[in-house]
């Protein structure tokens, strides 16, 4: 991907997951330069993002079941240890798990066979985006329909007519999602604050214009911003296995924000069965 934010249950998930061996989707392969030389490539398996080749050179040549080209022959290859036969929803580590041939990945949380994995696969269907798939729920991506606010997207071009394609949700190493979406910074609200608003049960959401300090608690905002769309003035982070994710309208972002004895309990994304959730802030 490409889209490149895709489960298993339990607080210590991202942790416990990996990646799964990869089966190969092609055997070996043999090249015949124009010298005479045959380069021998083992071990190709294939996977968003992931390439492995092993290199050898062997002075024997053959041609039994090859293909010419130019001055370049290649021995042709079957597939057959790639079983292909993963269906919709079904969990993946690599697109030859898939009978669609695309496993949808959100970094070492795991995969979904899916009918996409990048925008490109939609090209010549929908002509959007590829939506987000889920692995925690067995979701699958498919391709949007529409490319409306709330759709994902890799560029604008996967979006409905003067939407923006923003990055609403980015974890290094884990997740990115992006989405159409009314505005991408400020300067796209004609005086107005541009926010996101999340569904974090479905790694999804979008950013809109607002008013400032309209946002009420528990809504999204910007966290690399000031606060200032929120009704209490504080955007506080909202973090899962310590890394923060999102940024939510909240009480406070200390403890000085608190009343008296009370202490500031940040809000946190966690994982409840197959689905996270929000769980505020609050002054304790």
């Amino acid at each position: 991907m490409k889209n490149k934010l895709r489960l298993l249950t339990g607080a210590s998930l991202v942790l416990a997951l990996g990646f799964s061996p990869a089966c190969k989707d092609k055997g070996d392969e043999t090249e015949t330069t124009g010298d005479g030389t045959t380069t021998s490539v083992g071990d190709s398996s294939s996977g968003p993002g992931m390439t492995s080749m092993n290199t050898t050179v062997d002075p024997e040549t053959s041609d039994s079941g090859s293909m010419t080209t130019g001055a370049t022959t290649m021995v042709a290859t079957d597939d057959s240890s790639c079983p292909h036969d993963g269906e919709l929803g079904s969990a993946c580590a690599d697109p030859c798990d898939c009978a669609s041939e695309n496993c949808f990945v959100v970094g070492p949380l795991g995969g979904v066979c899916s009918e996409c994995d990048e925008d490109a696969d939609c090209a010549d269907t929908t002509g959007f985006g590829c939506n987000f798939g889920n692995p925690l729920t067995g979701t699958p991506a498919v391709c949007s329909t529409s490319g409306d606010i709330g759709e994902s997207c890799e560029t604008a071009e996967a979006c409905a007519e003067d939407l923006f394609c923003p990055t609403l949700i980015e974890v290094p190493g884990i997740l990115s999602a992006s989405t159409c979406s009314e505005c991408e910074t400020d300067a796209d609200c004609a005086g107005q604050e541009c926010v996101p608003t999340y569904d974090i049960a479905n790694i999804g959401g979008y950013y809109h214009c607002v008013d400032a300090g309209t946002v009420p608690n528990d809504e999204g905002c910007d966290l690399l911003g000031d606060g200032s769309e929120c009704i209490s003035g504080q955007c506080a982070p909202a973090a899962i296995m310590m890394i923060n994710v999102v940024g939510v309208c909240s009480p406070c972002n200390e403890d000085s924000d608190c009343m008296g004895m009370e202490t500031c309990q940040l809000p946190e994304v966690t994982i409840e069965g197959t689905s996270l959730a929000l769980v505020p802030g609050a002054c304790m």
